[in-house]
């Protein structure tokens, strides 16, 4: 079972607003000063799929734009992978080496370079 509570936070601003390539975006939220603990159930967050509410403070009532996708949320794995086609997609030194080949080859040297981050116990 999940642990992870929702959490309502009041007064929050939005920062700058960013389109993406894929046509998603990115934006900023800045919190009001927030208690240790508060700070610390949001910092449970990090990397969740999760549901955005914005509700301006300053109307009596509003009207709601309800967003829904049907993309799924992507996977860390399926995130990388993106990227790594995407590389090897705009830059033209790549093109004389097959996608998969060269995506393994990125692989490999990314597992070796973090094994060598492991501390023996």
């Amino acid at each position: 079972m999940n642990d992870l509570k929702a959490i309502d936070i009041k007064n929050c601003e939005v920062g700058p607003v960013t389109s993406m390539k894929d046509a998603s975006v990115k934006f900023v939220i800045y919190s009001p000063e927030l208690r240790p603990s508060e700070a610390g159930a949001l910092m449970q967050f990090h990397g969740k799929a999760c549901q955005v509410a914005l509700i301006p403070h300053d109307v009596e009532e509003f009207e709601c734009i309800e967003v829904t996708t049907e993309r799924e949320v992507k996977s860390t794995s399926q995130r990388l992978y993106n990227v790594l086609y995407m590389i090897h997609k705009t830059n033209p030194e790549y093109q004389n080496v097959p996608f998969e080949v060269w995506r393994l080859q990125k692989m490999e040297a990314l597992i070796e370079k973090l094994k060598k981050q492991i501390k023996e116990a």
